[in-house]
């Protein structure tokens, strides 16, 4: 992060400093970037190395399958919300076969314990 920001900040102040010299804004932008580049080739070695290197580790850990704290909890999450999708679909297709049941007349008794049974009540015969 902070190469990144010491290289916009050199590629700002190069533009910024051609501009002044008196060179056209955009041409001083293009200069300035090819200004800064070779600059922070050499004046930012030290971050530049540090930066490789984290990239790298962070690399090696997505390639062992090693996930950060962030990315258990987007998967936890995801799955919780799978899990509760699941549920109202399941709620919509039971009131929709409940729906389907009540417009046809066929009501099925209920079994102990809440479950219906498939046989039609002796009430629900024409």
């Amino acid at each position: 992060m902070w190469y990144s920001v010491a290289r916009l900040a050199l590629l700002a102040a190069c533009a910024v400093g051609l501009s002044l010299a008196g060179m056209h804004p955009v041409a001083a932008v293009v200069v300035g970037a090819l200004v800064a580049w070779g600059l922070s080739y050499v004046l930012l070695s030290r971050p530049r190395d540090a930066a490789a290197r984290y990239l790298a580790a962070r690399a090696d850990r997505r390639r062992r399958g090693e996930t950060s704290g962030l990315a258990a909890r987007i998967r936890d999450d995801a799955a919780a919300e799978d899990a509760a999708a699941d549920a109202t679909q399941a709620a919509d297709a039971t009131q929709a076969a409940d729906a389907t049941q009540a417009a046809d007349g066929t009501h099925f008794a209920p079994r102990p314990g809440g479950a219906q049974s498939a046989s039609p009540s002796p009430s629900s015969t024409p």
